[in-house]
């Protein structure tokens, strides 16, 4: 009989989240939700959904380089941006860090001097 409705990501052979190995050149994602996971072994995690609806999970030291950026409330972090690349070996395979990118502020300009018609303009 053919198997049907197969999907290897529920059905406990692969995982719907991003991981370190995932990422063979790093990529600037965006946040757009994040949320608490539940898992069947009773752990409690953050995770990401990014604009491309990929999703990963924050490890501690990721968790920790988002909230000294960003502060503590996850809800602030949507619409930040984090740089996401694959990082040390962790049991085997490349950790999934995340460096979360402040946007650039435009350079500073000096005031432009003010122009006073009534002033005579004397050249040496």
């Amino acid at each position: 009989m053919p198997v049907q409705d197969f999907d290897p990501i529920t059905d406990g052979y692969g995982s719907k989240y991003v991981k370190g190995a995932d990422f063979e050149e790093p990529e600037y994602l965006t946040i757009n939700d994040v949320n608490l996971v539940d898992f069947q072994d009773g752990t409690r995690k953050l995770a990401l959904t990014f604009h491309d609806d990929r999703q990963a999970t924050l490890n501690k030291r990721n968790y920790t380089r988002l909230t000294e950026k960003w502060g503590a409330d996850p809800n602030g972090w949507i619409g930040k941006t984090v740089l996401c690349m694959a990082g040390d070996a962790y049991q085997g395979r490349p950790s999934l860090v995340m460096v979360p990118q402040v946007p650039k502020a435009a350079p500073k300009r000096a005031p432009a001097p003010a122009a006073d018609d009534d002033e005579e303009v004397v050249f040496a």
